[in-house]
């Protein structure tokens, strides 16, 4: 993990992208888009 960047490795509960959703392709600007699920400290 610390060729991530990461040395401190603590557990964070998966991200609830079911919130996501409500914005996803709301306004389009000719590009693809992907929900990714990650968290980092610095969110």
């Amino acid at each position: 993990m610390r060729d991530f960047g990461e040395s401190l490795l603590v557990y964070r509960p998966p991200i609830d992208t079911r919130s996501v959703k409500a914005v996803m392709g709301r306004k389009s600007n000719g590009n693809p888009e992907k929900a990714l699920n990650f968290l980092t400290p610095h969110q």
